[in-house]
């Protein structure tokens, strides 16, 4: 599985859910679905079991612009964490 992304509305704000792996030639699916969904959004990071440094780079820029992440494993929140010091 190279990339999932499916999305549910939630009261005011979407959830996207990302599955599989998160890389280069993924990232303009998931920006598509951010702009689709608007704002607020919620990432569900759940199902996402590995991200190159262009998904990590992608994450990081959502989360700065106000999305939620939720769900990372601990592998992609030390991802996260190194590569944003």
């Amino acid at each position: 599985m190279a990339i999932r992304i499916t999305t549910a509305k939630e009261n005011n704000a979407t959830t996207i859910r990302v599955e599989g792996r998160l890389d280069l030639e993924a990232v303009p699916d998931l920006q598509r679905e951010v702009k689709r969904a608007g704002a607020p959004v919620r990432l569900d990071l759940s199902g996402l079991m590995s991200a190159d440094a262009e998904g990590i780079k992608e994450l990081q820029a959502l989360s700065a612009k106000g999305a939620e992440l939720r769900g990372a494993s601990a592998y992609i929140r030390q991802l996260l964490d190194a590569t944003s010091s």
